[in-house]
């Protein structure tokens, strides 16, 4: 996965394979307030949990970040930061 230039690419095909098994709390945007409360509503994972959770109950539990950090665990956004992030994330790994 590593390329020369120490720059990590995920391919869409295997995002769900290196992304979905990480805790929640790996996820870009989610700090302590929102772990806790990810956690109370059994919320442990980005697989299975975060990522397959009704975005609108995510937008009715955290407004409208919920619905961001739903697009982030399922590859949907594009943002170069978000992108940043999980490059830096599998490294440290």
């Amino acid at each position: 996965m590593k390329k020369p230039d120490a720059t990590t690419v995920i391919e869409s095909n295997r995002f769900k394979e290196i992304v979905w098994p990480l805790p929640v709390n790996e996820l870009l945007y989610v700090g302590r307030a929102t772990h806790t409360k990810l956690r109370r509503k059994g919320i442990f994972t980005i697989i299975g949990n975060l990522a397959n959770t009704d975005p609108e109950l995510l937008r009715f539990w955290l407004g409208k970040m919920g619905v961001v950090l739903w697009q982030f665990a399922n590859g949907l956004d594009t943002s170069i930061s978000f992108f940043r992030f999980l490059v830096l994330l599998i490294l440290l790994q």
